[in-house]
């Protein structure tokens, strides 16, 4: 249990984990994080095959991705570069995601 001290603290990360406390449960976090990258793949994907030139375009023309511990946006030049970190503040002795700060904007849930 951290402290009443960080209540309320703001971090800004590209990835929020669901069990940040528990380092028995690293496995599991591996897993969530590669369940939430599959997720992103379905979503540019759907149920097509592509090759490798139409998969870079379907990835540089995708909105983004909002998954729950895990924020893809592409930006830059080549929009080749996730841009994309979530804003979390720790309340009541855990972890949060209020938003995401994508590349000069912000998107707060509320």
């Amino acid at each position: 249990v951290i402290g009443p001290h960080v209540q309320g603290l703001r971090v800004l990360s590209d990835l929020s984990s669901i069990n940040f406390n528990e380092e028995d449960n690293l496995n599991f976090n591996h897993y969530n994080l590669a369940f939430e990258q599959m997720k992103f793949f379905e979503n540019v994907l759907g149920n097509e095959y592509f090759n490798r030139k139409k998969l870079l375009q379907k990835l540089r023309s995708q909105e983004g991705y909002f998954g729950r511990s895990l924020t893809i946006v592409f930006s830059g030049i080549n929009k080749n570069e996730n841009k994309a970190v979530q804003i979390l503040q720790y309340q009541n002795q855990k972890m949060i995601v209020n938003g995401v700060f994508e590349d000069d904007k912000i998107r707060l849930k509320y």
